[in-house]
């Protein structure tokens, strides 16, 4: 008995397996894309609405087993580098989030842009 030819050639197949990567690829870009811009939109927020710091004014003293108070300056001074060190973070959180958010765009406009060409 001879073989019957399958339905499609495989050229067909490897067309539809690379339309359905491409798809895929595009769709994933979309999420990286998605929760990068929710990472800058959060940024900008922590940097309008900054968390308030959290700063110990007292010091356990091992001699009189109590709490001591801590020097005003000294508070101030750990509050102030608090406030820089979580600002330099969402910067650079805002930043990493730029960037994602740039390249998952061109990944996507290269993948949309060639699955379209072979979808016409």
């Amino acid at each position: 008995m001879p073989k019957q030819p399958i339905a499609t050639p495989p050229s067909s197949w490897a067309a539809l397996i690379f339309q359905v990567y491409l798809a895929g690829v595009c769709g994933f870009s979309l999420i990286v894309g998605t929760f990068s811009a929710g990472g800058l939109l959060t940024g900008a927020l922590d940097m309008a609405l900054p968390q308030p710091i959290m700063v110990s004014e007292t010091l356990w003293n091992d001699a009189t087993k109590a709490n001591e108070p801590r020097p005003v300056a000294e508070v101030e001074r750990e509050r102030m580098q608090q406030a820089v060190a979580q600002a330099f973070n969402t910067q650079r959180e805002m930043a990493r989030s730029a960037i994602y958010l740039l390249l998952a765009g061109l990944v996507f406009g290269f993948h949309w842009r060639l699955f379209k060409a072979r979808k016409e």
